[in-house]
């Protein structure tokens, strides 16, 4: 069976990109790490010998970038690789429930899935148009519902359609969704350590959409209570956001005086006023201990734990923020809480938990 091309090109082309870093490099093969002799001469000037170690630690910003894309490569390829094996099954589903059917009503295949679409699209009301216009209005660019309609009676129909067969047959459906191993480590969290569902949050404080994410994990914790664990793992644009990393240092400077998440909502509130001094003021009107702050932030004592958890992320495959997992699980963007609760009500279900635990 095919794989349609929108997730087989992505696909290739992540995994040529992986491939190709891995193997070649000026079209030979690429030597061990641990071939590489940092003594090697690279070049010499004026009869000075420089070293490939010189060369490394001059590119080491730019080769760090690299790495990194590297990383990204790898993590993108797997997700796409699972994603590619729930489209074949989610098609294979659907082409075998329209055999079934047809086969029973006697009638050929394409033509009784195009009789039975057409009835699908009649009983789609106009309320159901209007409010998928009206939740996803801003994904249309301008579009008017008129000019969407026959497109979003066409999806609503076909939807409509595969969920009838699905509900009346036995589908069985064994793969596991993706899941990427990434831990809460000793990050700050709320909820006990012990939680059946861990949600691990990479988030910038500079990133609005980290901001409009923070009342849905709030609800999540409130209403889910001893069952989530949520943990803040920092992850700094720096390209894009100048002051993000100090930030996510300062919120680890106040999380040693026990005051995370105080800083976390000042810092998120005041998003736009995050330079050294106003994150000192911050730490003073949130009751912390302004000499001990100080001393941390200007120490620098967290910016290797910022990196470790940047590197983490990477890993994890995040390239935006905010990027959430759940049970391994990810979800980007601000998501809704529905969507959220989707997720965390399958976790709860797969491991077999009754609401009142």
């Amino acid at each position: 069976m095919r794989v349609p091309a929108k997730i087989l090109l992505p696909l290739l082309v992540v995994l040529g990109v992986t491939v190709f870093a891995l193997t070649a490099v000026n079209g030979r093969s690429a030597p061990a790490a641990d071939e590489a002799d940092p003594q090697d001469v690279l070049v010499t000037i004026g009869g000075d010998e420089v070293s490939r170690a010189e060369v490394e630690a001059a590119a080491d910003e730019n080769l760090r970038s690299v790495e990194m894309q590297l990383l990204q490569c790898q993590a993108q390829a797997s997700q796409n690789r699972h994603r590619a094996l729930e489209v074949a099954i989610d098609q294979m589903v659907q082409d075998r429930l329209v055999e079934q059917a047809a086969a029973a009503a006697g009638e050929d295949p394409e033509s009784w899935k195009a009789k039975q679409l057409e009835q699908a699209k009649a009983e789609i009301s106009e309320q159901e148009l209007s409010d998928w216009y009206n939740q996803n209005r801003s994904r249309l660019r301008g579009a008017t519902l008129e000019q969407v309609e026959p497109q979003i009676r066409e999806f609503l129909a076909t939807q409509a359609f595969y969920s009838s067969l699905r509900d009346e047959a036995d589908v069985e459906v064994f793969l596991e969704p993706f899941r990427v191993d990434v831990a809460a480590g000793d990050a700050p969290s709320k909820g006990p350590t012990d939680a059946p569902i861990q949600i691990v949050e990479f988030s910038d404080f500079e990133c609005p959409f980290c901001q409009r994410v923070t009342p849905t994990l709030d609800r999540v914790v409130a209403e889910y209570g001893d069952k989530v664990r949520l943990a803040f793992r920092q992850y700094p644009l720096d390209n894009i956001h100048a002051n993000a990393r100090k930030a996510a240092e300062a919120a680890l400077c106040a999380h040693e005086q026990g005051e995370f998440w105080k800083m976390h909502d000042v810092m998120f509130s005041e998003q736009k006023e995050l330079g050294v001094e106003a994150l000192r003021d911050k730490a003073s009107r949130i009751g912390l201990d302004s000499e001990k702050f100080n001393e941390c932030l200007d120490s620098g004592r967290y910016a290797e734990q910022v990196e470790e958890d940047f590197r983490a992320g990477v890993l994890a495959g995040v390239s935006g923020t905010p990027a959430i997992f759940v049970n391994g699980r990810p979800l980007s963007g601000a998501v809704p809480f529905e969507q959220m609760a989707e997720v965390i009500d399958e976790e709860i279900e797969r491991l077999g938990l009754d609401e009142g635990q």
